[in-house]
């Protein structure tokens, strides 16, 4: 199966700063015969392997195909401090020093999720301990609303089974 990036510049000049040979049209192919430089080309750029092999995301294809791909391929420290930053976001959406859902609703601690919160980013820790300390203690108005919205439907509910008509209040 052709990966049909052939003429995508960008993937043009990171395959030649990975090899001399020409951008190979199957990866397993390549894979096979060059077992030793495939193998340092998925280490040195795996964006590359995942395009040629066609197990690239349609994000990262569609990037190639448009061009928008970078030609040099993102250095160690530039995909640790990407995965770095996706776990944050995933961890302070996760809210694991608890809080309130948006229907009011009590989020419970999660005390490994705290942990690994601490040890990436302790501002940011400190930052959603906080905010969740005062969700937990503020009446929140969404919650009340709720509530209250609630004890209406029962009330109406009950009325009706009582074969009461009109606005209970």
């Amino acid at each position: 199966m052709s990966h049909g990036l052939d003429s995508c510049i960008p993937v043009l000049r990171r395959w030649a700063a990975l090899s001399e040979k020409p951008l190979p049209s199957s990866w397993s192919e390549f894979e096979r015969s060059n077992v030793t430089e495939a193998m340092e080309i998925r280490t040195r750029d795996r964006e590359i392997v995942e395009l040629l092999s066609g197990k690239a995301g349609a994000q990262l294809r569609a990037d190639a195909l448009s061009g928008a791909i970078s030609p040099v391929a993102p250095t160690q420290q530039e995909i640790a401090n990407t995965n770095r930053s996706a776990r944050l976001q995933e961890l302070a959406n996760a809210k694991p020093f608890g809080g309130r859902r948006p229907d009011g609703s009590i989020i419970a601690p999660n005390i490994t999720q705290q942990l690994e919160v601490c040890a990436l980013d302790a501002t940011l820790a400190e930052r959603l301990r906080s905010e969740a300390q005062a969700a937990i203690t503020a009446n929140s108005p969404d919650a009340n609303q709720l509530a209250a919205h609630e004890a209406s439907i029962r009330r109406t509910v009950v009325a009706s089974k009582n074969g009461i008509s009109g606005r209970i209040g």
